[in-house]
């Protein structure tokens, strides 16, 4: 319900209509950006942590070892890891757990990345630069290589879960359902493999996303919080914040289907245009989906803005929010 209600206060169809890009002044950057040492040498540290913490021992059949090695080589930005891993961190978690639910957070992303390549979903060929997993392993081998992943992640979560005071275990274990069950990201992939293929209106594409997107990042926003024992008010607002994130990333990559490279965008460009799956750029056009992703961004820094304020330790949120907002800016737009 409250998605619903955040959705219902980012006015979708406006008539004035911002097609520039966000602000992205050298002075307002902050320290920990993408080609920044610090960012790389983090990147490394939770790269190394996915690795160690990975589903691969001795006994693991070679082609299934191969695969979720093949998948932790090439798994991006991180984003969703250092998320996590700083969230707990601001909320003065222990170390153990914030690398638990690091990892955990990233294995699912992982996970729900090599089953939406496959010939069922997005029947995607390149990832990253790369093959997709299961054209070089087969696509039963991809799907029990995403199953390996999301189980090390529930065990990693559910020990996490097990050291948490008892008064925040089952807030926690409702936030993994409701992000990763029927309530979440699996009901949002089968709206959006069900979806028409003609345009419904982006409130459409942006309901589709509320389930499909926003879920992988209001775990590792929520789930270190519900563990510390925050309170409601910071919760509500990070719940807040998960979803004007979700819908920005998911608008910028329907920006990106629609107009970039498979080179730039990392994986087959085209192929939510040409299976008709909901999109905000399809469906409000280029320059409405700039005015959409323009209100989510000034909506969000406000959100960003006022957890730094309350909660010191989260101020690192505004980097992330500069992170986005890069990633948009990136897009080849005509014009």
């Amino acid at each position: 319900m409250l998605c619903l209600q955040i959705l219902s206060s980012v006015d979708l169809q406006s008539e004035h209509v911002v097609t520039s890009h966000l602000p992205v002044d050298g002075a307002r950057q902050p320290k920990f950006c993408r080609e920044s040492e610090e960012y790389m040498a983090a990147a490394r540290q939770l790269l190394a942590l996915l690795k160690r913490n990975a589903p691969i021992g001795p006994q693991t059949e070679e082609k299934l070892s191969k695969c979720i090695s093949e998948a932790l080589e090439n798994p991006g930005g991180l984003f969703r890891a250092e998320l996590a891993h700083r969230m707990a961190e601001g909320f003065g978690l222990p170390r153990r757990l914030s690398d638990s639910i690091a990892c955990a957070s990233e294995y699912f992303h992982i996970a729900s990345l090599l089953l939406d390549d496959l010939p069922a979903m997005d029947d995607s060929m390149e990832r990253r630069g790369r093959i997709c997993p299961h054209l070089l392993y087969g696509e039963g081998t991809a799907i029990l290589a995403a199953l390996g992943l999301i189980t090390r992640a529930y065990a990693l979560l559910g020990e996490s879960i097990t050291l948490a005071p008892s008064q925040s275990q089952q807030p926690a274990h409702e936030c993994i359902e409701r992000c990763l069950g029927t309530r979440g990201i699996v009901n949002g992939q089968a709206r959006d493999l069900a979806s028409p293929k003609e345009a419904r209106g982006g409130r459409y594409a942006a309901t589709v996303a509320l389930q499909k997107t926003v879920p992988l990042i209001a775990l590792p926003l929520l789930l270190p919080a519900l563990i510390a024992g925050a309170g409601a008010d910071a919760i509500l607002e990070l719940r807040r914040l998960a979803v004007y994130w979700g819908l920005f990333y998911q608008g910028v990559d329907d920006l990106i289907d629609i107009l970039a490279p498979t080179r730039f965008s990392g994986k087959t460009s085209g192929r939510d245009q040409s299976l008709g799956r909901p999109s905000i750029a399809r469906e409000l056009g280029i320059d409405g989906a700039g005015c959409y992703l323009d209100r989510l961004s000034r909506i969000s820094e406000g959100s960003v803005k006022r957890l730094g304020a309350d909660y010191p330790g989260l101020k690192f949120l505004t980097d992330f929010h500069f992170r986005l907002a890069r990633r948009r800016n990136a897009v080849p737009i005509p014009g």
